[in-house]
């Protein structure tokens, strides 16, 4: 078993949680104009996108979802090879690390 990918940058700015839609919109915004997210700006947008379907007050479900290619994966067999985004329940289980 190999170790797991130490952070470049931390995608979760303050590791706060739980946090509501409204707020991690708020941290994800930015990203979408850091230069070492740009990779992955597409697919950021989506999760913003996603974030907006909500009440901004409610608070994020506990739920795993993934982007690629600016779109909702639901299967993980169906990630391709390439960038992709995953929004999880709590910042702190991370399971893989966003790439």
């Amino acid at each position: 078993m190999s170790a797991p990918i130490p952070l470049r940058k931390n995608p979760f700015p303050n590791w706060k949680w739980p946090l509501t839609h409204k707020e991690r919109i708020a941290e994800l915004e930015p990203l979408l104009s850091d230069e070492h997210w740009e990779h992955n700006w597409v697919n950021i947008n989506a999760a913003v996108e996603w974030h907006k379907e909500f009440p901004r007050d409610t608070l994020c479900e506990y739920t795993l979802v993934n982007f690629q290619h600016g779109r909702q994966v639901e299967d993980l067999s169906r990630l391709t090879d390439g960038t992709f985004w995953t929004e999880v329940d709590d910042p702190r289980c991370i399971l893989f690390i966003n790439n």
